[in-house]
């Protein structure tokens, strides 16, 4: 993979990571605004599988970027 490929990659794990946790903390505070309690987005028969998984995958992508730039330097 050339340097102009691994930028492209880098930057895109970027975004989607980024705009990940942005979707996820704007569904968090969107449904507590609704709702008014915190309990409803840690059940899983309500919320949580609505509001969570935008955190774990923008967290997930965030490492992997990571993870890209860390073998960058031992290369």
């Amino acid at each position: 993979m050339n340097a102009t490929q691994r930028s492209l990659v880098e930057i895109s794990l970027v975004v989607l990571g980024v705009g990940s946790l942005l979707v996820g903390a704007i569904l968090l505070v969107l449904f507590y605004l609704e709702i008014g309690r915190l309990d409803y987005l840690f059940d899983p028969e309500q919320f949580a599988l609505i509001v969570w998984p935008p955190f774990f995958i923008g967290a997930i992508l965030l490492w992997a970027r990571a993870f890209f730039r860390s073998a960058d330097k031992y290369e």
